[in-house]
């Protein structure tokens, strides 16, 4: 396993970790989780799927987010 993969799984980690105290995977471009910028980091996977640069087993659900800005929490990563 290299620094991305490290990398990736560390962010998840904190993904994951957001959602399960705002309910979903919504955070705002500037969010952070334990210092680690979660906003952001899901901002750009979401930008790589569209792209479909997004490696297989790292696929966001590439629905568009509804217009309240809120995504389902069934709709998450992996």
């Amino acid at each position: 396993m290299g620094i991305p993969d490290d990398n990736f799984t560390r962010m998840l980690g904190h993904a994951r970790a957001w959602a399960r105290e705002h309910g979903d995977l919504a955070a705002p471009r500037d969010a952070t989780h334990g210092g680690h910028p979660v906003g952001r980091w899901l901002g750009e996977c979401r930008r790589k799927a569209k792209q479909g640069r997004l490696a297989a087993g790292r696929a966001l659900d590439r629905s568009p987010r509804p217009p309240h800005g809120r995504i389902s929490p069934r709709r998450s990563f992996c």
